[in-house]
């Protein structure tokens, strides 16, 4: 999966552009004050199968991400 379509999808999952990281771009959600997660910016590049899973599940909410509780 390009890094395109990673993040429209996210962006189904109500997450919205935070700001550009050095090469990641960060998204963050309301339901989840103080999660970012880091896009790769490379968008016509592959991104690898279990980074597109990762990113997935945590997008989903599959996973509590309480780093910062």
């Amino acid at each position: 999966m390009k890094g395109s379509e990673l993040k429209r999808i996210i962006i189904k999952f109500g997450w919205y552009f935070v700001r550009h990281g050095a090469k990641h771009d960060l998204y963050g959600h309301n339901d989840y004050p103080g999660v970012l997660i880091a896009i790769p910016r490379h968008d016509s590049k592959e991104v690898p199968p279990k980074t597109v899973d990762n990113i997935l599940k945590m997008a989903s909410g599959k996973r509590q991400y309480n780093r910062f509780v």
